[in-house]
C-alpha cells in the first residue's frame, strides 16, 4: 500500500487508518502492554538475581586465597573458565535488566509494537539466556576446583556437563516460542525496507518500458 494512504481520511468516519485501527483495537492494546509489562517485570527480576549472584561469586572466589593474597587455583584452567564466565554473566544479566527496565518504563504506544518491542524484547531474552548459561558454567568449572582431589573424576564430569546442559536446554524450551515470535517480527521489519526498495524499483522499470 502506497504510504500516502495512510493520510486519506475515509468519508464515513473522517478518520485515518491508523486512527481507526487504534479505536477499534483499544482493548488488544491495553491486554498486550499488560502481557508485555509482565513479561518484562518477571525477566528482570531474574536477571538482577542472575546478576546478584554471580556478582557475589567473583568476590568469593573458589578455594579461598594463600598466605599472599593470590587465588589458590589461578593457574587451573576450570579457574579461568570460571572467571571469564562469571564475568560475562554479570554484564549480560545486567544488559538484559537494562533493556527490560526500558520496558517498564516505556509509554507503549502502538507504533512501539513494530519496531522498538521487538527489538529490545530480543535482545533482552538473548543477554538473558546467556547469563542463565554463563552461570551454570560458572557453577560448573567451580564444582570440578572443589572435586580436584577424588580419583574417579571422569565420570563426575560428564554428570555435571549433562545436568548443566539440561537446565540450560529446558530454560531455553520455555522462552524459545516467545524469542522466536518476537524475532520474526524483527526480521520482518529489517527486511520491509529491502522489499519496499524492490517494489519501487519494479515500479520504475515498468514506468520506463512503457515510455520506450
Amino acid at each position: 500500500m502506497p504510504s500516502h494512504y495512510g493520510l486519506v481520511k475515509d468519508d464515513i468516519h473522517k478518520k485515518t487508518p491508523e486512527q481507526f485501527f487504534k479505536e477499534t483495537h483499544e482493548k488488544q492494546l491495553g491486554d498486550a502492554r499488560d502481557y508485555i509489562k509482565m513479561t518484562a517485570q518477571a525477566c528482570s527480576t531474574v536477571a538482577v538475581l542472575i546478576a546478584t549472584v554471580v556478582y557475589a561469586a567473583a568476590y568469593t572466589l573458589p578455594g579461598g586465597n594463600n598466605q599472599h593474597g593470590r587465588p589458590m587455583f589461578e593457574n587451573s584452567s576450570a579457574f579461568a573458565l570460571f572467571t571469564v564466565t562469571d564475568y560475562i554473566a554479570v554484564g549480560c544479566s545486567l544488559t538484559s535488566v537494562v533493556m527490560f527496565l526500558s520496558i517498564l518504563v516505556a509509554p507503549l504506544q502502538l507504533r512501539d509494537f513494530h519496531h522498538t518491542l521487538p527489538r529490545t524484547l530480543t535482545m533482552g531474552f538473548t543477554f538473558l539466556f546467556l547469563s542463565v548459561a554463563a552461570t551454570m558454567i560458572a557453577f560448573t568449572s567451580t564444582v570440578f576446583l572443589t572435586i580436584h582431589y577424588m580419583e574417579q573424576r571422569r565420570w563426575f564430569r560428564t554428570f555435571c556437563f549433562s545436568l548443566v546442559s539440561a537446565i540450560v536446554s529446558i530454560f531455553a524450551m520455555i522462552q524459545f516460542p516467545l524469542y522466536v515470535s518476537f524475532r520474526e517480527t524483527l526480521m520482518y521489519i529489517i527486511k520491509l525496507p529491502k522489499k519496499l526498495l524492490k517494489c519501487v524499483k519494479k515500479k520504475r522499470e515498468r514506468g520506463g518500458n512503457r515510455g520506450i
